[in-house]
């Protein structure tokens, strides 16, 4: 049962579980796993079992570690009397100390186990071929559950469903910390719960990116990883040539992962690549038509593009089916505002802050609504700017420096844009309360000074 051979005549030996197949390659089980995962160790596992065993043949491992050497990534090879491994090494790495050779008999079956020890230095990864044969390794049924279920739930995109989606891939990551998915997935749902202001910009993009670099790490194109990367240098760090190298790559890598085709969108969108944008969104559409915040991405874009009929045609059908999903209502009063609809501004304001549960906001439009009735629009933008003064800590930090510019206070909504450490930060781009603003050059200087992308 435990041998076979091979066409040349040479014996072909049965590696059974995950101990004996790390021994073979004198690395630990879950860098094997790894390797398995994401990189095309041809493993094989026993059908019918509740908790499947796996085996591997050497022969088959032997062609898979000759096709790495020839790729420049893996330099080894393994051998069936005994079994062998030399180092894995990226091209151009400094050679390590040389390994010792282990070797062992088991009596019963026969089998003669023999590795070369690694090098105990970091592990050197290697970008997979592009036609790598697809990876037979899976991990738990538990695990696998896990994953799609945060997956469901931060797709979902409420405060609520974002911190359970973070237990989720927490709970599926402590279980296969070589899960590479579930890291991925952890940094979105980080990244997200950062604009949804549930953990503050400076930790939440740290874990976000502290995750995303584990899963490079264990596959070096993940794209949602590499989108989280991209999105972190693009608006935190404000670094848009950088940010949009990383989009590109997340879209290289699977051009069909339409979450890293959204991102990007909105990065081009923010410095006025509007054609481009629409390109990425309507490929994010195709490849996922029921998502709901693809959607309102599509209609930012077309807000900022000009074309407001279609953009609110798209955000009241995102209302009127789910009533309940906040996001829309805020580029709805955008839009509303770019119409010069005050009452439809109002009303789609104050349905945001019911659905937030947020009262200060709810009395700034309040506030602003009894301006409107007695004296005008001048008059609301000023109400609600001085209302917003009054707590001004507590409000919305988006919302504040709108109110602001909408009153014609543009000095206080320049210094109060340049304090936003989020995305929400570039919607002055596109927000009709900033059209004086942006024409202003003392406004220009200040936006310029906190590398915010200039906008007409």
């Amino acid at each position: 049962m435990g041998e076979k051979r091979s066409q040349e005549g040479s014996q072909n030996r049965q590696l059974r579980g995950w101990k004996e197949i790390a021994l073979s390659l004198g690395k630990d089980e879950s860098t094997v796993k790894r390797w398995a995962l994401d990189r095309g160790l041809p493993i094989h596992r026993v059908p019918g079992q509740k908790r499947a065993s796996v085996y591997a043949w050497t022969d088959e491992i032997n062609d898979w570690l000759t096709s790495r050497r020839r790729e420049g990534g893996l330099q080894a090879s393994l051998s069936t009397e005994p079994l062998g491994l030399a180092e894995f090494s990226l091209p151009g790495a400094k050679p390590g100390p040389q390994p010792r050779i282990w070797s062992a008999r088991a009596t019963a079956g026969g089998i003669i186990l023999a590795a070369l020890a690694m090098f105990g230095a970091a592990s050197l990864m290697f970008r997979p071929a592009p036609d790598a044969a697809p990876s037979a390794y899976r991990s738990s049924d538990l695990v696998q559950d896990l994953y799609l279920e945060g997956v469901y739930l931060y797709r979902k995109r409420s405060p609520e469903t974002l911190d359970q989606a973070a237990d989720r891939f927490r709970r599926a990551i402590m279980l296969d910390p070589a899960f590479a998915p579930a890291r991925a997935s952890l940094a979105v749902t980080y990244n997200l719960m950062v604009e949804y202001g549930l953990i503050g910009a400076e930790a939440g993009y740290a874990q976000a990116g502290k995750e995303a670099q584990a899963a490079l790490r264990i596959n070096p194109q993940s794209p949602e990883a590499l989108a989280v990367l991209g999105d972190i240098a693009f608006f935190q760090a404000k670094q848009y040539e950088k940010g949009l190298a990383y989009f590109d790559s997340a879209v290289r890598a699977d051009a069909a992962n339409a979450l890293s085709r959204q991102w990007y969108a909105a990065a081009l969108q923010s410095v006025g690549r509007y054609g481009e944008a629409l390109r990425q969104i309507d490929a994010a559409q195709r490849l996922d038509a029921t998502s709901r915040s693809i959607r309102v991405s599509k209609a930012i874009i077309l807000l900022a593009k000009g074309d407001i009929d279609a953009a609110e045609a798209i955000l009241k059908q995102l209302v009127a089916h789910e009533p309940g999903y906040r996001s829309p209502y805020r580029f709805l009063a955008l839009a509303a505002l770019a119409r010069q609809d005050t009452g439809a501004y109002l009303s789609a304001w104050r349905e945001r802050f019911n659905l937030t549960g947020d009262p200060i906001g709810s009395r700034i439009i309040e506030a602003g609504q009894s301006a409107y009735l007695e004296h005008g629009d001048t008059a609301m933008a000023r109400a609600m700017a001085r209302k917003a003064g009054e707590q001004a800590a507590d409000v919305e930090p988006y919302f504040l420096a709108h109110v602001q510019a909408l009153a014609g206070e543009t000095e206080s909504a320049a210094r109060q844009l340049a304090s936003i450490d989020t995305r929400h930060a570039f919607y002055y781009g596109f927000d009709p309360a900033f059209r004086m603003a942006r024409r202003d050059p003392a406004f220009v200087e200040k936006i310029r000074a906190a590398r915010l992308p200039v906008l007409p």
